[in-house]
């Protein structure tokens, strides 16, 4: 049996008394989960750096779920550095919050008059200078405000992350699907799997249209039906239940205008402003390989971050008469690969994979953690490698080269690894320059450079 005391505590009078205090004590909650949060948030930034940078250089950006889980990722790190910004704003702003609210403790008014001022700046501070107590609420409003406005941004983040995942995951599937298709309805259903894609990402342009001009589709009699189908589909597909609440809360008791340009206006910036920088060294430039000494060649240089890019050596200055060169496995070069050793077809697919292993018995199942596929004709996949890259050293092609598969011992990085002989070569500087070699549109063969890396032998 539950007692009066306890039916009386649930109560809607109760809970709403209960809900009263705990708003008007939040400022503790939110001042210890901004400081907590910015800390984690700064290792979470550096860490979803680190895997965008690993997708961008690991994975196929040919491929549709490549490209997806790169923007997925690239988003998130800019939802997180967003929300480090904003909660820094909100710890500032509580912070000035709580020095006013001790302010108020010591010294509650504020009396101009004991300033002797004259007469008509008397009159002008009292209209202009509020008290503390109107301080403290406007303070305490909007510090509440920001804080809650954090996480909606977070949110809409997500959202554009998960709409244009979905878009491309969509694209992987018909892409998957139409290489299973025969030749005659080919056309047909390429043609048919572009009119979704397209009508998938005008209705998502609808709903984020409909969503920044605070619900201008919504009122409008005629359209208001019609959408609401594309408004439910699409609010699964941003998870619209995590910040739907905060979205109506600012634009039902705030004006829509205000909203409209503070939201868009954040949007924009936090979108744009990461790749604005200011550049005065207008008579430097360091994309030209010919004139660039990068450190990320050089194994003694780069930084212990840092990933290679395309090759590596141990130093500029060479000093014995053997150079090892590490040479970057590049996966956007699959579909080259492909073109130019045809007659050879990898075991491996690009796929996600997973290394269980399920055994199933007649009267058990068993699950293991396997090694990684194998490539049954690894000889022959590392001659595809072997001729598909040259390497020149001064202009002149280096022959009989034995390349090996090598994991770097810097990042693990995929690839192939080989000796240089430069004993005949004299002391002083040496250009090493490695090119690819595949077929072009017109199934001739072509070289294209791939990096150029000087190097001093002593």
């Amino acid at each position: 049996m539950f007692s009066r005391k306890k039916f009386s505590e649930d109560t809607p009078e109760s809970k709403n008394k209960w809900l009263k205090r705990l708003q008007q004590e939040s400022w503790e909650l939110e001042l210890l989960v901004s400081g907590f949060s910015i800390l984690l948030l700064f290792k979470a930034g550096n860490y979803l750096t680190d895997v965008s940078q690993n997708i961008n250089l690991f994975l196929n950006r040919s491929i549709a779920s490549a490209n997806a889980a790169s923007i997925f990722i690239d988003i998130l790190t800019l939802a997180v550095f967003a929300l480090i910004i904003n909660l820094t704003i909100h710890l500032l702003m509580r912070g000035f919050w709580v020095g006013i609210v001790g302010l108020g403790s010591v010294a509650p008014k504020t009396d101009i008059d004991k300033l002797n001022y004259s007469p008509f700046f008397t009159r002008k501070l009292k209209k202009k200078i509020g008290n503390l107590e109107n301080l403290v609420v406007f303070l305490d409003n909007i510090s509440s405000l920001i804080f809650a406005f954090a996480f909606l941004i977070v949110f809409l983040l997500l959202a554009i992350a998960m709409f244009f995942a979905s878009a491309l995951f969509i694209v992987g599937v018909f892409s998957y699907i139409l290489d299973f298709l025969p030749e005659a309805i080919l056309r047909f259903s390429e043609n048919i799997s572009m009119v979704v894609v397209i009508l998938y990402l005008l209705a998502g342009v609808l709903y984020f249209i409909d969503f920044l001009s605070l619900g201008l589709i919504k009122k409008s009699k005629k359209l208001s039906k019609i959408y609401y189908p594309v408004y439910v589909f699409f609010g699964w597909i941003t998870l619209a239940f995590m910040y739907r609440i905060i979205y109506y809360n600012l634009i039902s008791r705030y004006s829509k205008k205000r909203v409209a340009l503070v939201l868009g206006g954040y949007l924009v910036l936090m979108i744009f402003l990461p790749s604005m920088y200011m550049d005065h060294a207008i008579y430097f430039e360091e994309s030209d390989s010919n004139y660039f000494l990068s450190s990320n060649y050089y194994a003694n240089e780069r930084n212990a971050d840092d990933i290679i890019k395309y090759i590596d050596i141990p130093s500029k200055i060479i000093s014995n008469s053997f150079v090892p060169l590490f040479i970057r496995y590049d996966v956007s070069d699959n579909g080259k690969l492909r073109k130019r050793f045809s007659d050879f077809k990898p075991i491996k697919e690009e796929e996600l994979k997973s290394s269980f292993i399920f055994h199933i018995g007649s009267n058990s199942l068993h699950i293991s953690y396997g090694d990684k596929m194998v490539e049954e004709n690894s000889q022959q996949a590392l001659a595809c490698l072997s001729q598909f890259y040259k390497v020149y050293i001064d202009d002149v092609l280096m022959d009989s080269i034995t390349y090996y598969f090598a994991r770097h011992i810097n990042k693990e990085e995929p690839g192939i690894q080989t000796m240089l002989d430069i004993y005949d070569l004299n002391r002083g500087e040496h250009l090493l320059e490695m090119k690819k070699e595949y077929l072009a549109k017109d199934s001739m063969l072509v070289e294209e450079t791939y990096a150029k890396v000087p190097f001093w032998k002593e």
